[in-house]
């Protein structure tokens, strides 16, 4: 989990980005990793258990959850109060993107197997979102973060988004 996420997932990186640049306060991004790891988890258990196919839109879905999240960062400084449900939705699709990744390392025992994935899925995450928030502390108080900080970052990130997926979709 930790290699697929820190080696081959930028797309994670920058979704949990996202979720930190939403909000930054604690509380409310550990509320949303926590919400975001349970939907992604019983996703992929899902599509693992009962050997879903699992088609080539979901990287295309993938790239669109950090495009909306990254522009909602970039339109909105208050994060809207049903940002959990989609912090949900996107777990779901997340969840099924690592169902591509998962079948390429499962093991034989399907539970342990998905148990470890997730367990370094989350050390990954909470290593990105502890770096963010490390970084965080050194410039929340500058007159201007949200506007030198907050928007060109996502505004990056919903670029990378776009460039880096769309030559995959087939429209």
């Amino acid at each position: 989990g930790v290699k697929h996420v820190l080696a081959f997932g930028i797309d994670h990186i920058l979704f949990m980005l996202c979720i930190f640049f939403n909000n930054s306060n604690l509380k409310y991004l550990l509320r949303n990793r926590i919400l975001f790891t349970i939907a992604h988890s019983v996703a992929l258990l899902i599509a693992i258990s009962y050997n879903f196919k699992v088609s080539e839109i979901i990287e295309p879905l993938i790239a669109l959850t950090i495009l909306i999240t990254a522009i909602e960062n970039i339109i909105s400084y208050q994060s809207n109060k049903y940002y959990y449900v989609v912090v949900l939705i996107f777990g779901v699709i997340h969840g099924l993107g690592f169902a591509i990744a998962f079948k390429e390392i499962q093991g034989n025992n399907l539970f342990s197997s998905v148990l470890s994935f997730n367990i370094g899925v989350e050390l990954a995450q909470i290593l990105i979102l502890l770096i963010a928030y490390l970084l965080y502390t050194r410039v929340k108080g500058w007159k201007n973060y949200y506007l030198f900080i907050v928007k060109p970052i996502n505004t990056i990130i919903a670029i990378f988004a776009v460039y880096w997926r769309w030559p995959r979709t087939h429209i």
